[in-house]
């Protein structure tokens, strides 16, 4: 399955915001009981528009958040927390883990057991039915299921890779953006850990679609404190003047890195590829983000 699209996107993005604020703006006697109002608010705030004009200090942790709570990671999250309790007696592992506030956040805030928990409240015969229209519902309830079938989807592919050579495992994100209500699409790589222990660098792929030039792709490969980005463009005239600006870019990067390389490479091929570069894994190939 291929990830979502951007039109896709769009549904869904339309569909929970039009039920979060159909549901959250009823009087408190007719809410969902607190935990589903609270889901919506988070679900509805998951798909918000990053707005890349305010200071990059508040919107960096927005991003980050994002991405680690787009529930790819969840089994992961809470088995990292399983095991730093492990060497714990089976009575206080049970009691620890049920006051657990690290937990705590991750089920209030992780996209998949909030799907599921949003998914489960709507089977309840007339949980919602009074304020929902019949189409609505059947719409949300549509939405819920295309995301998550979405992580099972890319988690399955994430597991299928663990075994290939690639140094990577892959996810793949749309992210919504303000300015012109654009969207980008974002390959997280994810080292996978080494028999000597160590780790790949971390590569990010991201695509925008600019309104004068078209399709960019950039990539960016941190090792350590060594950070190289690469732009690819479709022709030289785009190629060109984004050059221009390197320097102001280079400026704005040096004091956080203690090396950084910055290329323009014209590769009409290598931004078509994106779109479906690692999604084929013996007929199921995927796509890549990392944090």
């Amino acid at each position: 399955m291929k990830i979502l699209s951007f039109e896709l996107f769009d549904r869904i993005q339309s569909d929970i915001r039009q039920v979060a604020e159909q549901i959250l703006r009823f009087p408190q006697s007719q809410l969902p009981p607190e935990h589903i109002s609270r889901a919506l608010a988070t679900l509805d705030a998951h798909f918000e528009s990053i707005d890349l004009n305010r200071n990059m200090e508040k919107w960096l942790p927005l991003l980050k958040s994002r991405l680690e709570d787009a529930g790819l990671f969840f089994e992961k999250k809470l088995a990292d927390i399983v095991r730093q309790l492990a060497d714990l007696p089976k009575s206080d592992l049970a009691r620890e883990l049920s006051r657990s506030p690290e937990i705590k956040k991750i089920l209030t805030q992780d996209l998949k057991p909030i799907l599921f928990m949003l998914k489960e409240y709507l089977e309840i015969p007339d949980s919602i039915s009074k304020i929902l229209d019949a189409k609505s519902l059947a719409s949300f309830k549509g939405t819920l299921d295309m995301l998550l079938a979405d992580i099972s989807n890319q988690q399955s592919r994430a597991i299928k890779r663990h075994e290939l050579p690639d140094p990577f495992q892959v996810f793949s994100f749309v992210l919504p953006l303000k300015e012109d209500q654009k969207k980008a699409q974002l390959k997280l790589y994810c080292p996978k850990k080494k028999q000597n222990g160590s780790r790949a660098g971390f590569k990010i792929s991201l695509l925008l679609d600019m309104d004068r030039i078209g399709e960019i792709r950039t990539d960016f490969f941190l090792i350590k404190k060594d950070l190289s980005i690469t732009f690819f463009f479709k022709d030289e005239v785009s190629k060109k003047q984004f050059e221009n600006h390197f320097e102001e870019i280079s400026e704005s990067l040096n004091s956080l890195f203690d090396y950084l390389v910055l290329k323009a490479v014209v590769s009409e091929k290598k931004i078509q590829e994106f779109h479906h570069e690692d999604l084929d894994l013996g007929g199921d190939r995927q796509i890549d983000l990392r944090i």
